[in-house]
């Protein structure tokens, strides 16, 4: 079932009401879509929501019709339960097949966002696309002796992974201010960010109804999402669960059509050198690098202009 494109951009308007879809499994999936022109699908990132994409949508709308989406438990979603990669990516297949009908598109990945995107490709290929942006994003958030480049600028192992999903549990607010303040904090070899160890020791009292201001924790919180709290821990728990079947470092030689790449310069989640071994990886496309200067992880919406810039480039170069 294909929606009826023309009809909808008849209310384009940043106002208008969010549009739900029914995905196979009967649960209604929240999205906007804005403009005319080529196909664009914006995806957000962990405990974000498609209202983090408003700026960049407003302006790349002038010149394609931008879908957003909000994945399964973030922004206007209440759906809590069958979240799972596949099912996902499910939904990214039903929403772009319901909405760009046969047309090709560009998808377009920030952080779990680009996660999203590379499992697309690992389930279906490239045959529908027309290009692929990848924003600060990982094909593996572990780190080990082979693999330097996981989350926490390459200090993420397996042990950490498997503390957090006990603190999860233990302490919410610790473990996602953690997550926050090494998402928002840029990276200085000068002043190190603060350890596991250490920013537990200063937050191992907090529990759910505490707040801690580490880089101005409730404002980051206002920004990233509006997702009530209870509801956000739900989230991040399920999606943390699923992080071992985040690997998706044997889909990028796959990747046959161009690809632009853009990294946050310093970063804080991830070394930029990241972006330059995914870029190895893609040999059968053309591969664009795009630095997004002074910039943490958190590049939509706190870099919204660069991310445009950067963006409307490469769609001017390679949109069909």
């Amino acid at each position: 079932m294909n929606i009826d494109n023309k009809s909808l951009l008849q209310t384009k308007n940043k106002d208008v009401d969010y549009l739900f879809f029914k995905a196979s499994d009967d649960r209604l999936i929240p999205f906007k879509i804005s403009g005319q022109g080529s196909p664009l699908l914006l995806i957000h990132g962990l405990g974000g929501e498609l209202k983090n994409w408003d700026k960049v949508a407003a302006k790349l709308s002038k010149t394609h019709t931008v879908l957003r989406l909000d994945q399964r438990g973030h922004g206007k979603s209440v759906v809590f339960d069958n979240i799972t990669i596949k099912r996902i990516v499910d939904d990214v297949i039903e929403l772009t097949d319901y909405v760009f009908g046969k047309q090709k598109f560009t998808i377009a990945g920030h952080s779990m966002g680009g996660i999203t995107l590379l499992n697309y490709i690992s389930y279906v290929g490239c045959k529908k696309l027309n290009s692929v942006i990848l924003m600060d994003t990982t094909p593996c958030i572990f780190s080990d002796k082979n693999w330097p480049y996981g989350l926490y600028y390459g200090k993420y192992t397996k042990d950490d992974y498997i503390k957090d999903l006990q603190l999860i549990n233990k302490n919410f607010i610790a473990f996602y201010s953690y997550f926050v303040y090494r998402s928002a904090t840029k990276y200085n070899p000068k002043r190190p960010p603060l350890t596991y160890d250490e920013f537990y020791g200063i937050a191992k009292a907090i529990d759910d109804k505490t707040k801690i201001k580490v880089a101005d924790m409730a404002n980051q919180f206002k920004r990233l999402a509006s997702t009530p709290p209870k509801k956000l821990r739900q989230v991040m728990q399920t999606y943390w669960q699923a992080t071992p079947d985040y690997d998706t470092r044997k889909v990028l030689p796959k990747i046959n059509v161009p690809v632009l790449i853009i990294y946050a310069q310093p970063g804080s989640l991830f070394t930029p050198d990241l972006a330059f071994w995914m870029k190895s990886q893609i040999k059968k496309a053309p591969v664009t690098m795009a630095e997004i200067t002074n910039s943490s992880h958190v590049i939509v919406p706190f870099k919204a202009n660069q991310v445009i810039a950067k963006t409307s480039q490469f769609l001017l170069k390679y949109t069909i």
